[in-house]
Order: structure tokens, then sequence, then C-alpha cells
């Protein structure tokens, strides 16, 4: 019985196989897999300069991966753990890097005039989202390009800046800040850069966001209440809920490739320092404990 069975059996897990791969496909998502143990990369100038780290999701292991002169930043690994796209002005402007996870073998992508930061993956790492600044000044605007430098293209343009670009889960979308409307706010767009669309609508700043894994929430930090707090809503803008509540700035979320945690910068204890917190904001653990500045918390494929 069981070999008359196991055809029929095996035929129907290929076809359902494929027909999720096909569902994937026509909405837009890649199939790669999320890199969900991780670590967290973060920046810090505790040994005298900006220079990335990355530590254990509890804040063990703290470890430096970049150790020169210059200023090195805005660190988001891919999420399969293996490399790391990052700012630095190792070779005097600002351009767009990547290395292993471990700092070794760093790779300049972009050179020139124009000031490149704020670099983050699209979720099977073909390509990378980052912004410029144009030489001599100027709005920064969102761009993307391939992993290894080429066919860049820009997406925003206008007499303001666009700013903190990220990929959607699936791909199909970039979240961003902006200024076009007079004060900084959430806005969506494809990611051929089409249908710009604004999210959050306030009389103060709301910024940095990014997409939780399944794609249905965005976690952002606003200072509408006053001091920077961290907030979480649906993808539409609808049902904005504050997560954090304590006394100073709380700023730069970022969610754990599992959806169930988030890791942000806070000045609650006097100076930045990088906590963690449960998705709804409970359980606050303070993960860093230097005199030094630590900002730009990222988890794997965020």
């Amino acid at each position: 019985m069981m070999r008359k069975h196991a055809a029929p059996v095996t035929r129907w897990l290929i076809l359902a196989a494929v027909s999720a791969a096909a569902l994937a496909v026509l909405a837009g998502c890649c199939l790669c897999p999320w890199y969900t143990p991780g670590v967290i990369t973060f920046e810090s100038n505790r040994d005298g300069q900006g220079e990335i780290y990355a530590m254990d999701p509890d804040g063990s292991g703290q470890v430096n991966l970049t150790n020169n002169v210059a200023y090195d930043g805005e660190a988001h690994g891919n999420r399969y753990g293996t490399r790391i796209v990052f700012s630095s002005d190792r070779a005097g402007d600002e351009d767009i890097w990547v290395m292993n996870a471990d700092g070794s073998d760093p790779v300049q992508l972009t050179s020139g005039p124009d000031l490149d930061t704020e670099p983050s993956w699209s979720p099977c790492g073909g390509r990378i989202v980052f912004e410029r600044e144009p030489a001599g000044g100027g709005p920064d605007q969102i761009w993307t390009m391939k992993a290894d430098g080429s066919d860049p293209q820009q997406l925003t343009s206008g007499a303001t800046s666009n700013n903190e670009p990220v990929y959607s889960r699936c791909g199909t979308r970039i979240l961003f800040q902006s200024q076009r409307d007079g004060l900084t706010e959430i806005y969506v767009m494809k990611a051929d850069g089409s249908d710009q669309t604004r999210i959050t609508n306030n009389s103060t700043y709301d910024g940095d966001p990014q997409w939780t894994p399944d794609g249905k929430k965005i976690v952002f930090d606003s200072e509408r209440t006053g001091p920077g707090q961290i907030f979480i809503m649906n993808t539409d803008g609808t049902d904005q809920v504050q997560l954090t509540f304590a006394a100073g700035n709380s700023y730069e979320p970022a969610v754990s490739g599992d959806g169930e945690r988030i890791a942000f910068s806070t000045d609650r204890d006097g100076n930045f320092e990088i906590y963690v917190m449960n998705i709804d904001g409970s359980n606050p653990v303070r993960l860093t404990t230097t005199p030094a500045a630590e900002v730009e918390p990222s988890w794997p494929g965020e």
C-alpha cells in the first residue's frame, strides 16, 4: 500500500511546492530563507571614531568589525548573515562598501564626489538601496544599484531630501522618509520609484521606518509626544501605537528576523546605548554599557 501511494503523494508534494513558488513569484516575493538567529550590528565611537561592531542578541560577544582611522557605520547584514553593506569615508568621501560578516574583504561599491550613505539590502541580496547627496550640496535622493555596484538608478527627485530607504520583505516596495511636504514623514513607493505615497501625517517628525518580516506592520520613531519614541502601525498608516515611554529619546528601531524583538538606540540612561525589547514594547533590556555613543542597530536582513 505504501508503494502504491508513494508516487501520487510525491506528485502532490511537488505540485504544492511549485504552486507555493508560483504564488510567491506572482506576489513579488523571493523565496530566500530568513537568517533568523543572527547578530546585531551597530555603530560605536568607543575606540575614538565611528566603527562597526557586532554582538549576540543578548549583548554578549561584542567585537569591532572595522578598525581604521576613518568613519565606518550604517551597517546592514544580508539575511543570510554572510555579508554586510555599510558606508565609509575611508577612501575620502562617504561611499557604499560591502564586507564579509567578520569584517574581512571590504570592497568599495560607489566612488566619486557624491556622498553615499544609509545602504540596505534587497530581500535576496541582488540589489542595494541607498541615499545620495550631490557633490556641493543639495537634497539627498534615493538610489538603487546591483550588489556589485553596477546599474545605479535614481528613484526619487525634487527640492527636498528623501532618506532612510529600506526594501519590503518581498522586495516590491521601499519605505523611506521625506521632507517634501514640509515635515519629515514616512512614505512608501514601488521598487522602481513609482507610486510614491505618504503614510504618516503629523505636525512633527516621523522617520526611520522598518518593515516587520511578515510585511504587515511598520515600526518607526516619532517626536509627536516630545522626545523621540518608538511606534508601530499598519502598512497603510492606521492603528499607530506607541511602544516606548521612557524619559529621553528612543530612535532607530530594527526588527529581528523572527519578528519578535526590536533593537533600538536610546539615551534614557544618559548617553545613547543599544536596547532590545519585545515587539509589543515590553521587557526592554540594555545591551551596551559604555560611555561612548552606540547607535544604528541592525539585524540580518532588516
